[in-house]
């Protein structure tokens, strides 16, 4: 290498000029400042990043107020929960995404657990009409005409008259009325069914004469029959039904049904 010259000892002192020093008082007020420990840096850092992305935070909860407006307070609290645990964890030397990128996963998370902790979810159509009910709205004449346009209805389990063991409005309707001669037909039968009730399974006999009230007493329920006999009302059902049909099988000749079965009673 050759030597250097005075022209180029002039250009490294024009590129190597110091920076101008400060004056003394300067100097002291730099040194009295406070300094911070790393823990206070990194709460600080995670403030100033809370506070800069709160509105984004708040957008990503939207899509949630909208399904569940019965929990807006509590959906936006846990938007910004998540938040703060972001903005506590994010560093930006080891993530490579944004800020705003990266707190996402951790608001959708909080507001998830926030909702899986509602045990009751209502509809949105089920507030509606208890928002209405609570309103109380006037009764209108509209109101009470198409309150009587409702028609009326009637339990074919119903009594005629004041006896409650009297006959049900089931054995008068039917597709095809009963004539007084079929009645009276039926009268013949009920020595046969009362032979054939005791050929069957005393449990069958039972359930089936209380459920068609061959005793003379009130037909009970599939539901009080299951009570009674500590079993289900399926299997109640079960059961009358095989009765049945082995009273069929023995009056085939006779075209006798539940129907006429319970008109005997």
């Amino acid at each position: 290498m050759g030597l250097a010259t005075d022209s180029s000892m002039k250009k490294i002192k024009k590129s190597t000029v110091m920076p101008p020093v400060g004056t003394s008082a300067e100097l002291e007020n730099l040194l009295s400042l406070p300094l911070m420990t790393i823990a206070q840096e990194r709460k600080a850092s995670a403030v100033e990043l809370f506070e800069r992305t709160t509105r984004g935070a708040l957008m990503l909860a939207k899509p949630y107020l909208r399904s569940r407006p019965d929990l807006s307070e509590e959906i936006l609290a846990a938007a910004l929960r998540g938040l703060w645990e972001a903005a506590q964890k994010y560093d930006a030397r080891r993530f490579k995404a944004r800020f705003l990128t990266f707190s996402a996963w951790h608001i959708r998370r909080t507001i998830h657990e926030l909702l899986n902790e509602s045990v009751i979810y209502i509809p949105l159509y089920a507030r509606n009409a208890a928002c209405t009910i609570n309103r109380g709205e006037a009764v209108t004449d509209a109101h009470r005409k198409a309150a009587e346009s409702i028609p009326r209805v009637a339990s074919l389990d119903a009594t005629c008259g004041n006896d409650d063991e009297g006959t049900t409005l089931y054995q008068f309707t039917s597709d095809n009325a009963e004539l007084p001669s079929r009645l009276a037909d039926l009268a013949d039968l009920r020595g046969e069914i009362s032979e054939i009730l005791s050929d069957l399974p005393p449990n069958w006999s039972f359930i089936l004469t209380k459920r068609m009230g061959l005793d003379g007493q009130k037909a009970l329920s599939l539901e009080q029959l299951g009570k009674k006999l500590k079993l289900s009302r399926e299997r109640i059902r079960q059961i009358e039904f095989l009765a049945l049909r082995e009273i069929r099988k023995k009056l085939k000749h006779r075209e006798i049904s539940a129907k006429d079965i319970a008109l005997m009673s």
